[in-house]
């Protein structure tokens, strides 16, 4: 957007305002009510999708672990993320607690699933697989809809809260979340971090 910054002031000048996508960039904090929610949520869950993540900052990170013990995990992200080592598993097990992270391969996997791929099109795949397809492209036409919709009428501080926010990532969605209280620590059993997010 141009040297120095110039680019965002040019267009806050041409459409009367900034437009912030309802996300939570890295090093905000996270909306109370994601704290108020997370917990109901996720004992109310029996399909966990995790996607697009390096899993790394918490305490969005640690929502994987709120789901019940029988409840599948399916992974959807570029790479293998949180993967507790073998060693790690069995430590665990041995001192009778559940491992902290997915459990992908080896003996003791019982739920976890990963799918290595872009999470367009992995979200594609498991809906034409569901026999959702149609329904997932007339959630991005509308979307596509609402976008154009608000970007003609001033798009500043009475522009949809999801405007500009690419399909998939949703109104509400959390974006690699950071800037909870407190400082950011890194997922246990994570071998693997991603700099690149979806």
């Amino acid at each position: 957007m141009g040297e120095g910054g110039g680019g965002w002031r040019a267009l806050k000048e041409e459409y009367g305002g900034l437009v912030k996508p309802d996300i939570v960039f890295f090093g905000e904090d996270l909306p109370p009510r994601f704290f108020r929610l997370s917990l109901q949520d996720m004992q109310e869950c029996d399909l966990l999708l995790v996607m697009g993540t390096s899993l790394a900052v918490h305490p969005f990170a640690g929502i994987m672990h709120l789901v019940g013990e029988d409840v599948p995990r399916l992974l959807l992200n570029r790479e293998k993320v949180a993967d507790c080592e073998p060693e790690l598993v069995r430590a665990y097990l041995e001192a009778g607690k559940a491992p902290k992270g997915f459990v992908f391969d080896g003996e003791h996997r019982r739920r976890d699933v990963f799918h290595p791929g872009d999470c367009d099109n992995s979200v594609r795949e498991l809906c034409q697989l569901l026999g959702w397809e149609e329904d997932l492209d007339a959630l991005i036409a509308a979307d596509r809809d609402g976008v154009r919709a608000g970007a003609g009428a001033g798009a500043g501080a009475g522009a949809g809260a999801g405007a500009g926010v690419r399909a998939g990532a949703g109104a509400g969605a959390v974006a690699e979340p950071g800037g909870a209280p407190g400082p950011s620590r890194e997922a246990p059993c994570s071998s693997s971090s991603s700099e690149g997010e979806d």
